[in-house]
């Protein structure tokens, strides 16, 4: 009888330390402060244009501080602007006509790097080549209900990935 207590108490320590071990390895995941992505593959993965949404969007890094994310533009997006967030976006593919603040719309495509604070008012005025795909930069990391539109959209602005 001794010997089933002891071995009843041994396994319920092993239980609870595996218990311990999972937690901590889980609270690691959590808090991890570092990572890698590969960029065009986080593009690819974006799922397909159902008409749902303005954009597409799968968050890489959500942070206070800063996030990062990998858009689609699915079709024009009317000019907006965001609260929070100053934002520094990089073509990844397609090209398109883009408008920010009181300037006349110009043409960004592959490569190019547009950047603008808080408050800027922005949008697409036409896509011109599909897929329209955008590595963005948020600081701080923007929520995606902070869009304020010059004129109230009838469409759903983003579907998060």
């Amino acid at each position: 009888m001794k010997i089933f207590r002891i071995t009843v108490i041994i396994a319920s320590i092993q239980v609870f330390l595996s218990i311990v071990l999972v937690s901590q390895i889980l609270m690691a995941e959590e808090t991890k402060t570092y990572g890698v992505f590969n960029i065009d593959e986080v593009a690819k993965e974006l799922p397909p244009d159902e008409g749902k949404s303005m954009v597409t969007d799968n968050r890489l890094v959500d942070r206070p501080d800063a996030g990062v994310r990998v858009f689609r533009v699915n079709r024009e997006v009317p000019k907006h602007f965001h609260i929070k967030s100053d934002t520094y976006l990089y073509v990844i593919s397609g090209k398109a006509r883009f408008v920010i603040a009181d300037e006349k719309p110009i043409t960004v495509s592959t490569g190019n790097f547009l950047f603008y604070p808080k408050g800027t008012h922005h949008g697409v005025v036409e896509i011109l080549e599909k897929p329209l795909v955008i590595l963005a930069f948020d600081v701080p990391a923007r929520d995606p209900k902070d869009v304020v539109f010059e004129v109230e959209a009838t469409d759903k602005f983003i579907e998060t990935k």
